[in-house]
């Protein structure tokens, strides 16, 4: 008995000593967007990528991680770029990609008291406008709370350390990403 409870207690401790990924830092960033500078330059020049391959009806749905590791197992290229940025594989590119993706995500969809105030604004309009019906009020009110929550809730998981390294080196994601 005592055996097993230390082999459990040795697997616990090893998979919160190993299993917890290092935060994203500027290395890591700074190779995720050379990789990502090079494959921009690789896609400018195809004809067969569709633009609707990387978009999504409604956000939730939007997985980047898989987008990139999707399109790098199509193409050859595509992989050798990845490889030639010091990349091991295609999951650890866009395992990359996905985090820096969530972080910036979550750093541009935070909360912010502008946005509260926004909220509030449109709640008082929304309470104050004679023409629109009690019942009709209430089910605006609860939209916007629900869209609120969703927000707030798709990018919780996000580690501030991630957050912070994507803030720091905002525009130069978002240069890339455009």
């Amino acid at each position: 008995m005592f055996k097993r409870s230390l082999v459990c207690l040795l697997a616990i401790v090893g998979v919160l000593m190993f299993g917890q990924a290092k935060a994203l830092d500027d290395a890591a960033i700074d190779r995720w967007l050379a990789t990502m500078e090079e494959l921009q330059a690789w896609g400018d020049r195809q004809d067969e990528l569709d633009e609707e391959d990387f978009q999504a009806d409604d956000p939730q749905d939007f997985d980047f991680e898989q987008i990139l590791a999707e399109t790098a197992r199509e193409h050859d290229e595509v992989r050798e770029i990845i490889r030639r940025n010091g990349y091991n594989d295609v999951d650890q590119w866009s395992a990359d990609g996905g985090r820096i993706f969530h972080a910036m995500m979550a750093v541009q969809m935070e909360v912010s008291p502008e946005m509260e105030q926004e909220m509030d604004q449109a709640i008082r309009e929304l309470e104050e406008n004679p023409n629109i019906p009690e019942e009709q009020k209430e089910q605006f009110r609860q939209q916007m709370e629900q869209q609120m929550e969703r927000i707030a809730g798709m990018f919780a998981d996000v580690p501030e350390e991630d957050r912070a390294a994507v803030e720091r080196r905002m525009d130069d994601i978002m240069a890339v990403m455009e």
